[in-house]
């Protein structure tokens, strides 16, 4: 019989299902996406005997593009780069958009193959294409490519796909690490700058305070703040940890001309955060000074703009777009706690109670992350504070196109309960609001041609309405609502009041989408990852089953040995835990008593099955099966724990035994419990030379064997449990 044909399918499956559990078990801990593909990529290339290998992800054009590679031709690699192969072209878009892998076996021949000139160069002649795919989206493409033909087993396949289904899933997960990452990093800042601001009793105290939280948190080199006193004057409020050269007293009161400056006096600073090079720095620093940029970012308390705030980044950094968001979210922090300060300052009265309302709408709306009891309460005291009878509170759908009413008070309650959409494109006075994302204000409705105001549709005749944005960042999430039954001007302190109010809650709306957001990330992160735990206990259980297969095969090949396997492993298991054995090592334990005899693959039938004697050069070829099985299953990572049987079991105490004339403790314990359990139920099983042994004799057989087969204390053991069965 050749035995050669039977260790390298084994040792073949064996490494693939190796790798595919190495890169299962990896992938868990992956968080970069680029260094996951390229693990990946090398994993899979190794697998299948690559010469090379590439990877294409969906970009944000919905094309196929190079993302990373391994081992490929340098040549092949630049002419691949700018190449994007739109989903459903080439064989990356076709692999993509079909969902099951390409195997090309002449690359030259192919005809949807669109590099075959770069291939030729390279000398590929062979690729397979993989989708990679996770939950329920595809996310790009890997390609192993061959420099001679081949035609991939249909195990190696399967494992190829697993490998990109992990790997999508892996890729996902990288993904969502990234941005739950990102969105509480965001959180975290916008924490500290309002436990700052909370903590400060005045304008000035909140704009220092608020300026260090901000430098310090996102690891700025230093800041100042400008805020706008007046028309054509403007004044540096703050600063923090500016160096030598940046000295306040020589800034002028920042009245000399200077480009960011400019946009703040005449009232230019638009929506969009400037980055800027400010000729302020250049005039009061040193030629050498390396601090030549910095973000401009809007200071505003709703709509009224009240200054800027200025962020240098370290020497070789910069400010990416990526956090405009999350500066305009600051500026506007900045700008509600300014705007509250100065409140206060103005007038007593006033500056108490809108302090007091602000303060407890803000510690209403912390901790909540419930949006509708997030509506309800802020209408409810909006109407409170503005002491109106009718209020109502509109919120922008995804998408931003449509919005509607979705608390309200005065009004029926059924009317707030269709929750009817409007075009936020129409005429009405609610659109113009968050269109414009300006307050809108309108003392009579009677008086009004213009826009539409709905407020007819009701029982209850109502004449003046004032309608202000929510305004987070450049972003208008819905807008609220007051009315009045008779004619009423709107002063500015509740033009004001209400724009903070609906701000404020503006950010508490933002925080409550963000922690719905991570709440789903997480649930998602987590069903991946009980995924990825079911797939390495499925592995696990497709390795026991298949070694259960193999040590059937084994005593179905050996008619002398047949059931032998299954009892010797089920008593070498009660033995070991006599010795206190770990969980995890009696799982080794075994497997290695499974696959005890497992070298015996390579013996002779002509030999293995003989009914008489056997001859000293067929002992000498018998006794090779331990080695034997250490040359089969030593390539397979898996199984290298569980080694010590096969390899040992053979092994004697007083150094006599094979293949390495191991001597007392230099047995592993395993082999040494096995030993005792092998021998014992080899005598007491018939065989075609002579009949079974009573248990008595062969227990009084091991018992005189102790010191010169078996260890002693195994045998005790042994003795003590044959005893209690």
């Amino acid at each position: 019989m050749n035995r050669k044909p039977h260790g390298q399918i084994m040792t073949s499956r064996a490494s693939e299902l190796t790798v595919l559990n190495e890169l299962i078990s990896t992938t868990h801990t992956w968080t970069d996406t680029h260094a996951a593909l390229s693990t990946a990529l090398k994993q899979a290339a190794k697998l299948a005997a690559a010469d090379g290998a590439e990877c294409h992800l969906v970009n944000s054009s919905g094309e196929l593009q190079f993302t990373t590679q391994y081992n490929l031709d340098p040549d092949f690699i630049s002419g691949s780069l700018d190449i994007r192969f739109p989903l459903g072209t080439g064989i990356p878009g076709l692999s993509h958009a079909s969902q099951r892998a390409f195997f090309i076996s002449d690359i030259e021949s192919e005809e949807h193959y669109q590099r075959q000139n770069l291939a030729k160069q390279a000398r590929y002649r062979s690729l397979i294409c993989i989708p990679l795919s996770s939950m329920d989206s595809l996310l790009g493409t890997f390609i192993l490519y061959f420099r001679k033909k081949i035609q991939p087993a249909t195990h190696t396949q399967e494992t190829l796909t697993a490998i990109g289904k992990q790997l999508g899933i892996a890729t996902e997960r990288a993904r969502l690490f990234q941005q739950t990452t990102e969105q509480l990093k965001e959180l975290q800042i916008l924490q500290t700058v309002a436990y700052a601001l909370n903590r400060s009793a005045n304008i000035q105290e909140a704009l220092e305070r608020s300026l260090e939280a901000v430098i310090t948190a996102m690891n700025m080199r230093c800041g100042w703040v400008v805020l706008l006193d007046g028309f054509q004057k403007n004044r540096l409020a703050a600063s923090y940890n500016l160096p030598p050269e940046l000295d306040p007293a020589d800034w002028s009161a920042m009245r000399t001309y200077c480009h960011c400056i400019e946009l703040l006096q005449l009232g230019k600073l638009d929506v969009m955060i400037k980055i800027v090079e400010c000729q302020q720095l250049k005039r009061v620093t040193s030629p050498d000074y390396p601090y030549h940029s910095h973000a401009s970012i809007p200071v505003r308390a709703g709509t009224m703009l009240l200054g800027n705030l200025n962020i240098v980044p370290p020497s070789g950094s910069a400010i990416m777009i990526e956090n405009y968001r999350l500066f305009n979210s600051i500026g506007d922090q900045i700008g509600v706690a300014i705007e509250r300060a100065r409140l206060y300052e103005q007038a007593k009265e006033q500056r108490t109670r809108e302090q007091q309302i602000l303060l407890g709408h803000g510690q209403m709306l912390l901790g909540e992350h419930n949006l509708q009891t997030i509506l309800d309460q802020t209408i409810k005291m909006v109407s409170d504070v503005l002491q109106v009878e009718y209020a109502a509170l509109a919120l922008v759908a995804p998408g931003g196109k449509m919005y509607s009413i979705r608390a309200g008070l005065g009004f029926p309650s059924k009317k707030i309960q269709e929750t009817v959409e409007f075009p936020v494109s129409d005429n009405s006075a609610i659109s113009q609001s968050i269109r414009a994302k300006m307050p809108v204000i309108i003392p009579d409705v009677n008086l009004e041609k213009r826009l539409k105001t709905y407020t007819t549709d009701h029982d209850v005749k109502l004449t003046s309405l004032l309608i202000v944005p929510m305004l987070m960042g450049e972003e208008a999430l819905g807008s609220i609502a007051v009315y009045s039954q008779s004619p009423r001007q709107w002063s500015e302190d509740e033009i004001r009041l209400l724009s903070l109010l609906a701000n404020q809650t503006a950010i508490a709306i933002e925080n409550t989408r963000l922690f719905e957001s991570e709440h789903t990330a997480r649930e998602r992160a987590e069903t991946l990852h009980m995924q990825t735990i079911q797939q390495a206990q499925d592995l696990t259980l497709a390795y026991d089953t298949t070694i259960e297969g193999w040590s059937r095969a084994l005593d179905l090949r050996d008619k002398e040995t047949e059931e032998h396997t299954l009892r010797v492993t089920n008593l070498t298991l009660q033995l070991a835990q006599a010795f206190g054995v770990s969980d995890t090592e009696l799982k080794h334990i075994r497997r290695g008593a499974l696959l005890h005899d497992i070298g015996k693959m390579g013996i002779p039938d002509t030999i293995l099955r003989k009914s008489g004697a056997l001859s000293d050069e067929e002992w000498a070829m018998m006794r090779q099966h331990p080695q034997l099985a250490y040359e089969m299953l030593s390539p397979i990572a898996y199984l290298l724990p569980a080694l010590d049987i096969p390899y040992c079991h053979h092994e004697k105490w007083d150094g006599t035994g094979y293949p390495r004339r191991l001597k007392g403790d230099e047995i592993p314990l395993a082999a040494r419990i096995f030993a005792v359990v092998d021998v014992f139920d080899a005598l007491t099983s018939d065989r075609p030379y002579r009949p079974a042994w009573t248990t008595r004799e062969a227990v009084e057989h091991i018992h005189e064997q102790a010191g010169i087969h078996f260890d002693p204390q195994v045998v005790n053991a042994f003795l003590r449990l044959i005893g209690d069965k």
